[in-house]
This record gives structure tokens, sequence and C-alpha cells, in this order.
């Protein structure tokens, strides 16, 4: 979830209604890139300590869709005798203390990776990544992006202490082509020793099922919950920048939303008094309903 959801209590417990639940607005008036055409987002469920790599695991949710999403995980465990007896490389994985990814340290201070103010007295060292095969290969990238570009991309090196500039410029091009094909790379470098890629000897994996359906739903939308979010959202959107690219898309929409700045959402529903309103906004509903 990135460091945008940090409030957001940590338990874990069986069914919908103690899940979590996202409201997202794609805002496909406003796409402007010409590369990507697709709309909607691209979401991934992977271990906390783990880098997210969207192009090799990413699933995409398109607009207009109501989806649910089961996650089960998986742990596996690796005994102390078969570290004992066999090596790395014969039993095709590592333990933590057994490879470093200087990149990716297992320990810090949280401070510098949230771009906070580095003090080291009222600081606490936390975990920040932990090993894993996706976490290696993304490392060994970064070292060639060091070696190939001369450089350190900008979101490393405003917490890793290194003698590269951050990529900047030409530089960008290089590291991009080389984020590009992540996986190509498989051994590392590790205090001077190459080292190749290989699976955790313990490790938490998660599947995830999920299913879809059409949103909203027509007759109820302005009914629930969901409809005074949006609103209050459109409400911000319809009074700064944004408006330009809105009134393209829906020419009646910010004009209808402003017509209402006075009115509760609850009035806008039709859910109060006097009767009357809940045709007064009937034209808004719609509205809002098409943005939707």
């Amino acid at each position: 979830m990135g460091f945008c959801c940090r409030g957001v209590k940590r338990y874990a417990r069986n069914g919908i209604n103690n899940g979590l639940h996202l409201l997202l607005d794609a805002e496909t008036y406003d796409y402007a890139s010409p590369v990507k055409s697709k709309a909607g987002f691209m979401f991934t469920v992977l271990h906390h300590l783990d880098i997210a790599i969207l192009k090799q695991t990413g699933s995409i949710a398109m607009p207009g869709q109501s989806i649910q999403m089961a996650i089960t995980p998986s742990l596996t465990e690796t005994k102390a005798s078969t570290r004992a007896r066999f090596t790395p490389v014969e039993r095709q994985c590592y333990f933590d203390d057994e490879i470093n990814l200087s990149h990716l340290p297992y320990f810090g201070y949280r401070s510098r990776l949230i771009g906070q103010e580095f003090s080291l007295k009222d600081q606490q060292i936390c975990h920040l990544f932990r090993y894993e095969m996706s976490n290696c290969l993304y490392e060994a990238s970064l070292q060639k992006i060091g070696k190939e570009c001369n450089c350190t991309p900008s979101f490393f090196a405003t917490y890793l202490p290194s003698p590269l500039p951050p990529c900047e410029g030409h530089m960008k091009f290089c590291k991009a082509g080389i984020m590009e094909d992540i996986g190509a790379e498989r051994f590392i470098s590790d205090n001077g020793v190459q080292k190749e890629c290989l699976a955790p000897c313990h490790d938490q994996t998660h599947q995830f099922l999920v299913t879809s359906s059409a949103y909203p739903n027509r007759q109820s939308y302005h009914l629930g919950e969901d409809f005074c979010l949006v609103l209050a959202k459109l409400q911000k959107s319809c009074s700064n920048k944004k408006r330009r690219t809105l009134d393209l898309e829906y020419p009646e929409l910010c004009d209808q939303v402003g017509r209402a700045t006075e009115h509760t959402c609850d009035d806008i529903r039709g859910l109060t008094e006097p009767p009357d309103l809940e045709q007064r906004f009937a034209k808004l509903r719609k509205q809002v309903l098409l943005h939707t």
C-alpha cells in the first residue's frame, strides 16, 4: 500500500466486511499519455518488504467495475539441518544472512526512506526490505544501472549513500532501458562476490482470486455512500484546474454541481424534505452517474 496508508490498522480477519475498501477515480477525462492507451489502474498483492514491480506482477482494474479480491497467503520454511548440509547453490535458496542487497537493505532508518529529516537520536532502526527473488532481480538491474549509466535512480539516491549522482537528463534514458528488462540480469555483487539470484529459503507469497461486476448500479447508486464521496470529489475538481478537461468530457456536470453547493448530499439524493428536492436534482444525479 505504500506510505499513503500507514495509518491503516494492521490485522487479519476473514470476510468482506473486514477487508480494505477503496473507491478509486481513474479520471479518464484527464488522460494525456500518447504511449499508454489503457484506462484504469494496475494493482498487485505482495509482501510488505518487497519492491512492487507492476510490469511483472500487476493486474489491471478497468473503470466501471466493482472488484472483489480474495487473498490467500502461503508460507515456505526451510529446516536448519538443510542449511547445514547444503550450500545455497545446492539447495537453490538463500537464508537472509547469506546474501545482502546493497540497494534494498534489510534494516535502516525509515525517515530516510520517506524523505523526512534524518536524526539518529529519535529514529529507530526498522525493517525496510527482505531477501526475495524479485528483490534480487531488481537489485541486479540497479547495479547494472550504476555500471552502465553511472548513476543511481533518484528514489534510492535520497536514502542510500552513493558516490554516484541521481539519474537525471540523458542518464534517465539509459536507466529506463535497463528497467524495462528486469530479470535479464540474474547475478549481483555482494561485497565483491558474484552471487546468482535464487529463491528465499523462508518465504511468504500471496495468491489472489479476483471477481468483478458492473459498477455502479444505475437504479440505486444515488442512495449509497459512494455517491456522496464522488460528489465531494467533483466539487473539488470543478473548482480547480481540472474543470477545463471535465467540461470537455461532461459539458453540464460542473454547472450542475455548482448549483447544488448550498445543499447537503442527502438533499441531492432526495432523502430529505421538501419532497421536490428529488426532482430538482434529478439531472445532477444523472450527470454524476454518467461520470462514474
